[in-house]
């Protein structure tokens, strides 16, 4: 018989939390890495401190800004746009419910309804039924 839900899927669903986890981190030690040099910068901007200057935008050259900016970037923009596990779950749920599934169940929960009515019915009949004992 065929799984109602792939456990991949439920498996993949455990691993999104985790993974933004990851992105924030990364997006974040990007801005404090890229904050922390702009602070050295601008504390070294006299001219008294242009040899260590010199040596802060090597290291910054050294540290390939395009690229360390980029993979911030990226990582901030699949934070953004990574759906939550919980918007995963909806949005299965929205493909899987149809206007033919929710007459199927509305039917299958009358039928169920109906027979529990019976048997309530039958159940209070039985005990009006018998003589109440004196005690």
């Amino acid at each position: 018989m065929e799984p109602i839900v792939s456990p991949w899927f439920i498996y993949c669903l455990s691993l999104v939390t985790p993974i933004i986890g990851v992105l924030i981190f990364v997006a974040g030690a990007v801005a404090i890495t890229g904050m922390l040099f702009g602070i050295c910068l601008a504390v070294n901007s006299g001219e008294y401190w242009a040899k260590d200057r010199e040596k802060i935008y090597k290291a910054w050259k050294a540290f390939h800004p395009k690229l360390f900016i980029s993979i911030g970037v990226i990582a901030l923009l699949l934070v953004i746009f990574i759906p939550s596990r919980n918007t995963i779950i909806a949005m299965y749920a929205a493909d899987k419910i149809t206007y033919n599934n929710v007459q199927k169940a509305v039917d299958a929960g009358k039928t169920i309804k109906d027979s529990l009515k019976q048997d309530v019915i039958d159940i209070i009949q039985t005990i009006q039924r018998e003589p109440v004992a004196k005690k």
